[in-house]
């Protein structure tokens, strides 16, 4: 994961979120565990390929399971999702049980801070927004990355289908300061991973 070297390229961080696919709710772990089960495999990056939600589906879709990686503009989170199912234009909401949301604090008091929000059960039918239109979406709202990501206003996040939102998870000073008033956001970069089961042989 090359979205901040020095924090998400360390098997930690890679092995906390394989910790969370696996069903894990611990948001930090007290060493690295070994040989991850998975591999993260970088399909798309907007610095490199651009912000479209065009874009976003062409490198995408039909791609298996996922993870999304998004650099909050003029901060120090990064914020992001599990999509268990492929992505694939189908203008429809996709169920699912397994998803989750996170955010990282990349900086805060110069130690790591995580938090997980995993959708709630009464909601899965709404865990997913699979629209051609837009890029990555999480929940009724929750987390959604419209079209031209970079541009101000084009991202969003409001607490409906998950546990946890990405607009709660700190202090109100650090959210207001890149949050605003109306949960709406811009990206600064984002990355998107296919995330591939390893199979005993291949490790």
């Amino acid at each position: 994961m090359q979205l901040k070297p020095e924090y998400l390229q360390t098997p930690r961080y890679k092995a906390l979120i394989a910790h969370w696919i696996d069903g894990g709710d611990n948001t930090s772990l007290p060493s690295y565990p070994g040989e991850l089960q998975y591999e993260f495999k970088l399909l798309v990056r907007g610095s490199r390929d651009g912000f479209s939600a065009a874009t976003f589906h062409d490198r995408c879709d039909n791609q298996g399971p996922t993870v999304t990686l998004l650099k909050v503009n003029n901060s120090k989170h990064v914020i992001g999702g599990y999509n268990p199912l492929s992505w694939g234009s189908t203008n429809s909401w996709r169920y699912t049980r397994d998803s989750f949301i996170f955010q990282f604090n990349i900086d805060y008091k110069k130690k790591m801070v995580a938090k997980l929000g995993r959708v709630i059960p009464a909601c899965s039918q709404y865990a997913i927004s699979d629209s051609q239109y837009n890029g990555p979406c999480f929940g009724d709202g929750d987390l959604w990355i419209t079209d031209d990501f970079n541009l101000t206003g084009s991202c969003s996040c409001n607490k409906e289908s998950y546990e946890q939102s990405v607009g709660d998870m700190f202090h109100r000073e650090s959210w207001d300061s890149w949050n605003g008033k109306n949960g709406t956001f811009a990206v600064e970069d984002y990355e998107v991973f296919q995330v591939i089961k390893l199979r005993l042989s291949d490790q």
